[in-house]
């Protein structure tokens, strides 16, 4: 009995052996980006993508890349379109960058640009989502590579994961984009990009003369876009978030002498929602670490008394100061990117039915706030003494 399972067993790969719905790559080609825009019809889309010759690209050859633009009535139908340009169907699971330009985002949702890419199975949800603030789509699907990037698309995905190491972006990747989207009590903010240099004169080909730049996020209002945010609110948004895992702070000393550069090493964020006399009250803690980089001025004793402890004060009141800055905007703006109105729907359920519907308009611009903000300076460097030039 036993032989016959092992028989069974060595005999049972032979019949599973290949993909029934396998695609040779070299009917396909790849796509690695794609830009959103509207059309010139009223009630159509434009896909503008960048599209990798897989065979050319590891030589770093100049045509690895080519730039194709379609329209079609949806998303979907524009993607499908492709093929009338390149003859072949395009393969979307290698895609790492979704741009949307900021003139169609004020005309139609968010949620219906996207709905393609989020319901069909083959687009990989990690791509990062960003919008192209004061372009389309397009001009930025027309940018080239860097020095250091052969493959455009690596310049906006090198930017996020870089700039990431300052605090003052914060990128959403198509999945976690499209669950906030459908998450009550809670907005959408994204990362954008804008475009330096001359403007691209056609599609087909890559223009070398620009220079895409990742600054703050735009923000959403139930998929509209309503905002862009610079760095100072955008880091303020990480620190609630704790997303803060590097960067830079510039403070000065109490004799306000000397410049005093903090190296971020991380922090770590609590938010707790609280019902005080039946109203929402929400309490942040923020926990931080640093160390001093350098220190620009007539110099300072780091050995002196009390010293660290004022430093760490006014790392606090940096802090404080982005948060408040990124309150103040999300409450004028009256989109809860922090995630508020979620909170308080997982502690208090019952409360949260009563609110829900009037949580952006009534409700978040007056939330009070109680915050807290601990910092610690753990080290600072090889020097413990100015440097007294003779």
């Amino acid at each position: 009995m036993r032989c016959r399972w092992i028989i069974l067993l060595l005999l049972l790969p032979l019949f599973l052996g290949g993909c029934l719905s396998n695609v040779d790559m070299r009917q396909r080609v790849i796509l690695t980006a794609v830009g959103i825009d509207g059309a010139d019809v009223p009630g159509h889309v434009t896909i503008t993508a960048q599209l990798l010759n897989a065979l050319k690209a590891p030589q770093g050859d100049a045509d690895a890349v080519l730039v194709i633009s379609s329209t079609g009535h949806t998303g979907f139908d524009a993607a499908r379109n492709m093929v009338k340009e390149v003859g072949r169907k395009v393969f979307w699971g290698q895609i790492q960058a979704i741009v949307i330009g900021e003139e169609v985002l004020r005309e139609v949702n968010a949620a219906q640009l996207l709905d393609f890419l989020d319901r069909d199975f083959e687009p990989s949800r990690l791509a990062y989502v960003l919008v192209a603030r004061g372009q389309t789509g397009a001009v930025v699907m027309g940018c080239g590579g860097s020095m250091l990037d052969s493959i455009p698309v690596g310049t906006i995905t090198n930017q996020v994961e870089g700039v990431r190491a300052t605090g003052k972006s914060h990128v959403m990747r198509l999945h976690d984009f499209m669950r906030a989207l459908d998450t009550p009590g809670r907005s959408c903010a994204t990362g954008f990009l804008t475009v330096t240099g001359e403007k691209t004169t056609g599609l087909g080909e890559v223009c070398k003369n620009q220079k895409i730049i990742l600054e703050g996020v735009a923000t959403f209002r139930e998929g509209w876009v309503v905002g862009f945010w610079d760095d100072k609110e955008t880091r303020g948004l990480n620190w609630v978030l704790g997303e803060v895992t590097s960067g830079m702070l510039i403070t000065k000393d109490p004799s306000e002498q000397n410049k005093v550069s903090l190296e971020i090493l991380g922090a770590s964020s609590r938010v707790e929602p609280m019902m005080v006399d039946d109203q929402p009250v929400i309490r942040i803690t923020v926990n931080a670490e640093a160390n001093i980089g350098d220190i620009v001025g007539p110099g300072l004793d780091i050995l002196d008394d009390g010293l660290i402890a004022s430093l760490e004060r006014r790392q606090a009141t940096v802090i404080r100061n982005e948060i408040l800055a990124a309150l103040k905007r999300a409450k004028d703006e009256r989109t809860d990117v922090f995630g508020f109105g979620t909170a308080f729907a997982r502690r208090f359920p019952r409360q949260w039915e009563k609110m829900a519907d009037s949580w952006d308009e009534q409700f978040l611009p007056d939330l009070p706030v109680e915050l807290i903000v601990e910092a610690k300076i753990r080290r600072v460097g090889l020097c413990l003494s100015p440097i007294r030039v003779q």
